[in-house]
């Protein structure tokens, strides 16, 4: 992994790799007329030569997650997945089984756009059983409906 070395008015501002230095320049820490030398250059370049301008968003920096607290807290989980979760949990009472599967739909869908979030269990965990109390309140309602007509 490179270091990119990163000076700002002859002054170092610090050492950072590339998605760092990506981020950096997208959130407007630095700046394009920074230098920036590397190991094997001659001499120090302004960053706008370095990482020319694009339109492109840097990839998010992903903190490094401590396993057991991620298995207490909801760090890095999707909000579907975390609400397909809580609504499959109540899905039995069959209102809120469609909204457990919908979340859960669009929560695997936000994970394959997101691939550094996690929560896809609970995502599944919604489908099923929100699929299974929707089914239940398919099969239930017509006669309901049909008691209370007559």
């Amino acid at each position: 992994m490179s270091a990119y070395h990163i000076s700002r008015s002859s002054q170092l501002i610090g050492v950072f790799t590339q998605e760092e230095v990506l981020v950096k320049l997208h959130r407007g820490e630095l700046l394009p007329s920074d230098r920036c030398w590397l190991e094997g250059m001659v001499d120090w370049e302004p960053l706008a030569v370095m990482f020319p301008p694009s339109n492109a968003t840097p990839p998010p920096l992903v903190a490094p997650v401590d396993r057991v607290l991620a298995m207490v807290l909801p760090i890095n989980r999707s909000g579907w997945a975390i609400a397909a979760g809580y609504l499959s949990l109540v899905s039995v009472l069959c209102l809120p089984a469609p909204f457990a599967l919908f979340c859960g739909l669009m929560a695997l869908r936000e994970l394959k756009r997101y691939p550094h979030l996690q929560g896809a269990g609970r995502a599944w965990f919604g489908i099923v059983l929100g699929g299974l109390g929707t089914l239940l309140c398919l099969s239930i309602l017509p006669g309901v409906i049909l008691k209370a007509l007559k």
